[in-house]
């Protein structure tokens, strides 16, 4: 295995294995900013330190070396192509390795940044190359295995699964790799075996493998409601052995280890799966951070989506929660948008490197300060005409299509067969899918992220993220905004800050208003609807009542708040669920319990309402207490008719009268 020299970081978490661990660094709290180079697209990857000399790639792939003697000085950049490109570069005898979306693993001279050669992948590769026994592995997207020499000469190539969508891990001769099950390799030189499948429910990986010792490799994952940071044996084919801790953390991080221990950045874990360490942090909550942890001497440090890196202690095991010994805050840290630090901290001769969406790479030690510089001009704005290409077209503004939520698309010309066009990594898992608007699409993540993303190339433009928010449904975009409903995981019993609706403009991200509501896990699978310069909503309004209100697109000001008696049961006091659509002049909404009770109590309990408004004023029109929404329905307008669908039969009622019509 290749082995980092003294002060070096080669490659993503410092060695093949993925370890991230640096005992012999020692960190002298505080440091300075004694490197800032903003680039010209946000970064995602992780920095490569070799000679005192970082690399680092952005998300559009402008590849750079920067010099890390304190001069700021950028020594070469090289634009690679792509979008959304993740791979953190690997550098090793005077090559950097770094892969691409443009379908390729990219070879260059470390001393010129001159491309040596590009590696066609037949796919993005957006994992980090591994560099070990010799040789580079890597990974492509669609789950092919590669082995090259340093020039790029192909040794083997295996196809290993459909996909894969984070790093690989490589200690000695064997390989871990992660797609729907951890696959254990074997390098036999020139070529390549899978000895087994290691616990075949891996389910959504979403950052490892890391080998914990001879005998374990540890990753996060995500199964239906929970992460989970598992550590599995890899030798044992059915995994019973297996320890898994399940939270709500839907992090993308990679863990690190350390004397057996597996550090996720907010928790520590025993080999048997005890926890020994934790982090007193609110930044480090349920899906709020992505960077894979560093560990120095004597601190783990890890970064945040409110774009600060924190520095905990780590010399003493404490599982009741360390505070941090300090925290470094980004030019992002006070924005809207682009402003987490997803890249894994580097650390290299006492000074710490990193990037953030905001564009810098970020280098902390104990020389002078200095200012950031740009690593190429800023690109030009985007024209009238630009934006004008991009709206051409139907476009789906809802999870169903309209504010009638029929699911009926209104372009005509689509015909079979599809080809994939763009694949994209996002952050986080999705219990809704993406709309389009404006040439963008946009995906509201379960725990609290929200992406746009170029919808002709899969770039992304701009990504933000509510705190502690966490929700099932999809955004909406109406008149330049985007909104998003909001809850949390406890807020079927308390309401919290983040529940409710949040709007931003479409094209920048910039938050406009945020309305705090007692809005639950489950309350609504589709989202808002919104109409002539408003967005409509409902909640349990107590007493057996649903309150319902329209706000203004523009600064979230009630327009009307309506409260409508004897919906739902007069005890009933945690949130409900409900599905609301615009139709036939109306607004009409559909409601019943949120609870997560059993399919069966939810249709013979029988309570609920489906009523129509009028959306200018919230006068009740009609409403219908036989047929309502239940657990997993949905409810959609089309050609005068509102349908409630429901496990137990879809109720067509008429909109305008409420009456069942089949």
């Amino acid at each position: 295995m290749a082995v980092a020299a003294a002060g070096d970081w080669p490659q993503f978490k410092r060695d093949a294995a993925r370890t991230g661990n640096a005992p012999e660094e020692t960190l002298s709290l505080p440091l300075k900013q004694v490197l800032a180079v903003r680039f010209p697209a946000p970064i995602y990857a992780s920095p490569a330190v070799v000679d005192g000399k970082v690399y680092l790639q952005d998300s559009h792939g402008h590849l750079a070396c920067v010099a890390g003697d304190g001069s700021n000085k950028v020594l070469w950049i090289t634009n690679l192509g792509g979008v959304a490109n993740h791979s953190s570069p690997a550098v090793w005898r005077n090559r950097v390795f770094v892969g691409s979306t443009a379908g390729c693993l990219a070879i260059l001279d470390a001393a010129t940044g001159r491309l040596l050669k590009r590696f066609p992948a037949g796919g993005g590769v957006i994992a980090a190359p591994a560099i070990a026994n010799g040789a580079v592995y890597f990974a492509s997207v669609h789950g092919c295995l590669y082995k090259v020499d340093f020039d790029g000469n192909l040794i083997w190539r295996l196809q290993v699964a459909d996909s894969c969508h984070v790093d690989i891990a490589v200690q000695g001769k064997t390989i871990a790799m992660l797609a729907r099950a951890c696959h254990i390799l074997e390098d036999e030189g020139d070529r390549a075996k899978e000895v087994r499948e290691v616990w075949r429910r891996v389910h959504c990986p979403s950052g490892g493998p890391a080998f914990v010792g001879q005998s374990q490799v540890a990753f996060q994952g995500f199964d239906s409601e929970f992460g989970r940071l598992t550590l599995l044996p890899v030798s044992d084919k059915d995994a019973t052995d297996a320890t898994r801790l399940a939270d709500h953390n839907d992090s993308r991080a990679t863990p690190s280890v350390r004397n057996g221990l597996c550090y996720r950045g907010d928790v520590g874990l025993s080999s048997a799966g005890k926890v020994v360490w934790r982090a007193d942090c609110p930044d480090l909550q349920p899906g709020g951070f992505h960077s894979s942890p560093a560990l120095a001497q004597d601190h783990l440090v890890v970064g945040t989506e409110s774009g600060r890196v924190y520095f905990f202690p780590i010399s003493e095991l404490n599982p009741e929660g360390v505070k941090p010994a300090w925290v470094f805050s980004t030019q992002g840290a006070g924005r809207d948008v682009n402003r987490a630090v997803s890249s894994s901290p580097a650390v290299s001769d006492g000074n710490v490197y990193f990037g953030g969406e905001d564009g810098i790479l970020y280098g902390l030690g104990t020389g002078a300060e200095v200012a950031v510089v740009d690593l190429l001009q800023k690109p030009p704005a985007t024209t009238a005409a630009d934006a004008a290409r991009k709206s051409e077209g139907p476009e789906w503004p809802t999870a169903a299509g309209d504010m009638g939520y029929s699911g009926v698309s209104p372009d005509q010309t689509i015909r079979p067969p599809f080809r994939i066009k763009w694949r994209t990594r996002i952050w986080s898992t999705f219990k809704s899918g993406p709309i389009l608007a404006g040439g963008k699409a946009f995906a509201a993540a379960r725990m609290g992220q929200l992406t746009a993303l170029d919808a002709e190339t899969g770039d992304i433009i701009w990504r933000t993220h509510h705190g502690f928010g966490e929700s099932r449904p999809a955004p909406i975009y109406s008149n330049g905004r985007l909104l998003v409903m909001r809850g949390a995981e406890d807020q079927h019993r308390n309401a919290n800050s983040s529940g409710g609706i949040w709007c931003h403009v479409a094209d920048t991200g910039k938050l406009l208003w945020h309305k705090p509501l007692l809005l639950g896990y489950h309350f609504n699978a589709d989202g808002l609807t919104a109409d002539d310069q408003k967005c409509f909503v409902c909640w349990n309004g107590g007493g057996g009542a649903v309150e319902a209100a329209a706000y203004r697109l523009g600064d979230g000001s009630t327009v009307w708040q309506r409260r409508y008696d004897g919906l739902i049961p007069t005890k009933k006091v945690t949130p409900i669920r409900h599905a609301s659509a615009l139709g036939d002049g109306k607004l009409l909404f559909s409601v019943t319990d949120s609870e997560t009770l059993s399919r069966k109590r939810h249709i013979d309990d029988l309570f609920g309402a489906t009523i129509a408004v009028d959306p200018g004023s919230g006068e009740l029109i009609w409403r219908n207490t036989d047929f309502r929404l239940v657990r997993g329905s949905r409810a959609s307008y089309r050609k005068g008719l509102f349908v409630v669908f429901s496990p137990d039969g879809a109720h067509a009622l008429d909109a305008k009268t409420g009456k069942l019509f089949w």
